[in-house]
């Protein structure tokens, strides 16, 4: 009987949860925008703009920065 190294490919959870919060970001600042009632407000507008500037930075983050070895 020979023994012998099975290895698996798995995903890191940091990589997945850096992801999913940039996406949950991304979505709630397009909810804003989508609202006409709160898209009125500049803050809310501010707001929503540095949520999916933020959003697109982690998504960023994880394909360039996290992916390297």
């Amino acid at each position: 009987m020979s023994s012998y190294n099975v290895t698996y490919k798995t995903f890191s959870l940091d990589k997945i949860i850096v992801f999913s919060a940039g996406l949950l970001l991304m979505i709630s600042a397009i909810q804003d925008f989508l609202d006409p009632t709160r898209k009125a407000l500049p803050a809310v507008v501010i707001q929503a703009i540095v949520r999916l500037l933020l959003g697109l930075f982690m998504i960023y983050f994880t394909l360039r920065v996290l992916r390297q070895p």
